[in-house]
Order: C-alpha cells, then sequence, then structure tokens
C-alpha cells in the first residue's frame, strides 16, 4: 500500500493568514528571537543548495521543543512548503517547528521523498543545525523530533545530528530502496544521484536513504520506534532489519496496533505519543502502548 497523506485536516489556516514571514539569505543569518508568536521562515540556500522553510510557533514560557517533519502529500491538492499538525500538536506546552521538505519543489511527481535533499543540499543535516539553533536560542531541555511514516524516517535520520533531542518515529521507512510503491521517488533517484547504485555507492549519499547505514557511519540517535503491528510489510521489511542492528536502550522499540497495513493513527495518537515522549523521555515507550480493540484478530506472524 502507498504512504498514505494525511487526512484528518490537521493544517491549520493560520499558516496562511496569520503567520508572520521571515525571510534570509542563509541559515548564519537566522534570528529566532523576534517575539513574534507565529512565524514562518523562509531560508535561502547557498550554491545551489535546496532552501529551507520551517513554520515557528514560540510558547516563551516554555522549555521544550516539538519538531515535526511530514509525511507523504496529495499534490493535486496540498499547497507547498507543507506544514503538518500545526492544529493538534498546538495544543501542547510546547514550543514548536514544523519543517517542509523543500525536495519536493524538484519534481511535480514526488508525493514524498524523505528530506532526501538534492546532491548538493543533505537537507537533514541542514535541519539539523536549525533545530540546534532554536534549542540554543529558547533555553529549550526537553525537545522532540517527530514524524510518522516517511516522516517519521526523517525524524530517525535527524536524531543523531540532535543529541539533545528524542526522536518519535511512527511506523516509518528505514531503506528506502525497499519502498517498491515509490516510483515518482525512485525515477527522482535516477535523475537526480544516477540510481541506487550510484546513490549507495557513497557513504555520504547512502546515509540519506538507508537508516542501517546512517546508524552505523554515524553512531545511533536517541529514539522511540512505534510500529503500528498491523503493518506487516513494514514490520518485515524496514522494522526488524533496522531495529536487530540498532535497537537497544538508545532506540527503543514499541508495536502499537493502529489499522490494518500502513496508514498513520489518529491525530489525538500521535500528540499523545510526543506529549509522553516530552514530558517522560528516559521511559520504556512499550509502557504506553493501547492494547488493541478487542475486535482486532490476533495477527499471526
Amino acid at each position: 500500500m502507498p504512504d498514505h497523506p494525511s487526512t484528518d485536516a490537521d493544517t491549520d489556516p493560520l499558516v496562511a493568514g496569520d503567520a508572520v514571514r521571515r525571510s534570509w539569505g542563509s541559515l548564519a543569518e537566522l534570528r529566532l528571537d523576534d517575539g513574534e508568536e507565529l512565524v514562518r521562515h523562509d531560508i535561502a540556500g547557498a550554491s545551489g543548495e535546496l532552501p529551507l522553510a520551517a513554520l515557528a510557533l514560540r510558547r516563551p514560557g516554555s522549555d521544550r521543543l516539538v519538531v515535526h517533519l511530514h509525511g507523504t502529500l496529495d499534490r493535486a491538492h496540498d499547497e507547498l512548503p507543507r506544514f503538518e499538525r500545526l492544529r493538534s500538536l498546538s495544543a501542547l506546552d510546547a514550543n514548536l517547528l514544523l519543517l517542509a521538505d523543500t525536495t519536493l519543489s524538484l519534481e511535480r511527481s514526488l508525493a514524498t521523498a524523505w528530506f532526501v535533499g538534492d546532491p548538493d543540499t543533505p537537507l537533514i543535516d541542514r535541519y539539523a543545525s536549525l533545530v540546534r539553533r532554536a534549542i540554543e536560542a529558547w533555553g529549550i531541555r526537553s525537545a522532540v523530533v517527530a514524524g510518522a511514516s516517511s516522516g517519521g524516517f526523517a525524524a530517525l535520520a535527524m536524531a543523531p545530528r540532535v543529541p539533545e533531542a528524542l526522536a518519535v518515529a511512527i511506523s516509518p521507512q528505514t531503506r528506502l530502496r525497499l519502498r517498491p510503491t515509490a516510483r515518482p521517488f525512485r525515477q527522482f533517484v535516477y535523475n537526480r544521484f544516477g540510481g541506487w547504485d550510484g546513490i549507495e555507492a557513497r557513504s555520504e549519499l547512502r546515509e540519506r536513504v538507508d537508516l542501517v547505514h546512517r546508524y552505523e557511519a554515524l553512531g545511533p540517535g536517541r529514539a522511540w520506534y512505534v510500529q503500528n503491528s498491523g503493518d506487516l510489510e513494514h514490520l518485515d521489511r524496514h522494522a526488524r532489519p533496522f531495529l536487530e542492528a540498532h535497537g537497544g536502550e538508545i532506540v527503543r522499540a514499541a508495536e502499537e496496533y493502529h489499522c490494518p497495513g500502513h496508514n498513520p493513527p489518529s491525530a489525538e495518537r500521535v500528540r499523545s505519543w510526543i506529549e509522553h515522549a516530552l514530558e517522560e523521555p528516559d521511559a520504556d515507550p512499550r509502557r504506553f502502548v493501547r492494547e488493541p480493540p478487542p475486535e482486532v484478530p490476533r495477527i499471526r506472524r
């Protein structure tokens, strides 16, 4: 089944209507202390790099931060840049950074691009620099980087670059070559990187599409890996190989039933996982797993 676009009407109208716009010539110029509550930051890239786009919701009384990376878009209806889950996550007592995958601007056919960037732009690493800037500027003491599906892949990819943060990844992919339904992305990899063999032949590029390799190269990032137990494809192809290599005390895993196949949990459940992570980042995530409803048959594996 293809990645499922967010369908919970969770993109708040404030993004278009009330966000103050700030444009910066580079990440070095970025200021996050201008006092506005809701600000969209557009940050130009240097020497052909992709730009960054972030929506910041400032909570001056809070020393907590939630960073969210979006999943698959419906390119017929969703506008770029995409900022996801403002409505649900703004209910938390935390500062908020919503990050947009500017890789999608490169090809109209892309519905998701896993924040891979282009050959000149390690996009996740640049966004990690932005997050570290926010942590320092806002005096953050507890930070969660979160996403589901392709956004979960991006959250896990960011975790080694932001050691102060805990990633919460819900049913992510972990090796993009094993996501056979993403045909436009395969064509994008061929067009921009010379195909899978080309991207996987260079360690610094392979890190962007293979989390097993990234965690071997950079060291593991602190993470909760929350897998939908009803998604057998992702359990077998993505969760098990990654967790066999890197699961343990730093990357902690939990299985929870959300639905049959690869679809996201409800916005309320995503928010509750993130809230748990903010409040008890050192806890075992298995403590927060909900039992499936009684009508759900036991899954045989």
